[in-house]
């Protein structure tokens, strides 16, 4: 499978969650009624959390059925979840800490590894596309197994590994029927359709009840909401708010984030006015180029993403002489992150503080004077 390396498409696919809902792990309405009506949660709308009879459990929903879980989740062993298996028939019963985890994607292998759970994690598909140094070393070691790509993992090596669990989400668009087949649990996520990026940033929640590391899971959460609750404060005083235009072509589509989405948010809590906040979709739009010139050519900031590549200029206009036309090409506004090199795509789902500083000091630099950019750059001459 070739490679995909342009930065608008991989964008529209990890950060916008423009894809495909895999679908349901059993009968949707069965334990419908049964999930209580508190979530649990603070932020996060797709994700319930709660105890029964001293065991935490978890309902997971996607944007287009708020009221049926995808999945019902009851964190221990068979053994200990007998008596809710019976009054949750259609739930699995996930054993903590359990290891032997098939990854579908580098997002949630960096949070485990920020959980110290790496150990837990027994094989990977789309294995290139994991960055994290010491899930490297494992895969190169052996020590996680490579299934081959996600659209087709290799049987025989899911049969020989047999992985406890997958953890797949939502936006992957991948057919996991040799998953079904085999008999492989599947922990399905959505964070990606949160529209708050404190409510994306709460999943880390259940992935700490995944591995047992819910204490720590807590932790980070709370330190992340402080910071981030703190940096909004600070920009909501601002007087004057740039206008934020996003994202580059990709064989002749736009795709931007809908100004319902948690990027459109998170322009908005730094002080930027979003071009296209007006807009009320939650996931991704697919534009032409004519159509973001109209509504975002007189942009002030033009924040973009790129894979591999130090953007200058020339090269941008390599790309599509056309971008000359934009004001923030002219005006020196172009900033953008080199994936390749910044880690952005794997740690902002769970971070949106780290990148909420950096959409502050864009925007209006004299609020974070000692504040070192890590993910963006100005585009060179």
């Amino acid at each position: 499978m070739q490679r995909v390396r342009n930065s608008s498409f991989i964008a529209a696919m990890l950060l916008l969650a423009a894809g495909l809902v895999l679908g349901a792990c059993g009968k949707r309405g069965a334990e419908a009624n049964s999930v209580p009506a508190q979530s649990g949660t603070e932020y996060a709308t797709k994700l319930k959390i709660w105890e029964e009879r001293g065991i935490p459990m978890a309902a997971v929903y996607e944007a287009s059925d708020t009221v049926h879980p995808l999945g019902t989740y009851i964190f221990a062993s068979k053994e200990k979840a007998e008596v809710l298996l019976k009054r949750y028939p259609d739930a699995l019963a996930v054993k903590p800490g359990g290891g032997n985890l098939l990854l579908y994607t580098t997002v949630h292998a960096s949070v485990l590894s920020e959980l110290g759970a790496v150990d837990q994690i027994g094989s990977v598909v789309d294995a290139d596309y994991f960055t994290d140094p010491e899930i490297r070393r494992r895969i190169a070691s052996g020590l996680i197994t490579d299934m081959g790509i996600s659209s087709s993992p290799l049987k025989e090596k899911l049969i020989a590994r047999k992985p406890s669990l997958a953890v797949v989400s939502s936006y992957s668009g991948m057919d996991v029927s040799a998953l079904r087949q085999l008999g492989i649990p599947i922990l399905y996520l959505t964070e990606n359709q949160e529209t708050d990026p404190l409510g994306r940033a709460e999943w880390i929640k259940l992935l700490g009840l995944l591995t047992g590391k819910r204490a720590q899971a807590d932790s980070i959460f709370n330190s992340v909401k402080t910071d981030y609750l703190q940096l909004r404060e600070v920009a909501s005083k601002v007087k004057e708010r740039p206008k934020v235009m996003t994202e580059n072509m990709y064989q002749g589509i736009w795709y931007v984030a809908g100004g319902g989405s948690d990027v459109a948010s998170m322009i908005s809590d730094a002080g930027g006015d979003y071009a296209w906040s007006d807009d009320k979709s939650e996931g991704s739009l697919s534009l032409s180029f004519e159509a973001v010139l109209s509504k975002a050519g007189d942009s002030d900031i033009w924040l973009m993403k790129i894979f591999g590549e130090e953007l200058t200029a020339p090269s941008l206009l390599a790309k599509d002489s056309r971008y000359s036309l934009f004001k923030p090409f002219k005006s020196g506004g172009v900033w953008y992150s080199n994936t390749a090199k910044s880690r952005l795509f794997e740690e902002i789902p769970f971070h949106p503080d780290r990148l909420l500083k950096e959409y502050i000091k864009i925007f209006h630099p004299e609020l974070l004077p000692d504040y070192k950019l890590v993910y963006y750059t100005p585009m060179g001459k």
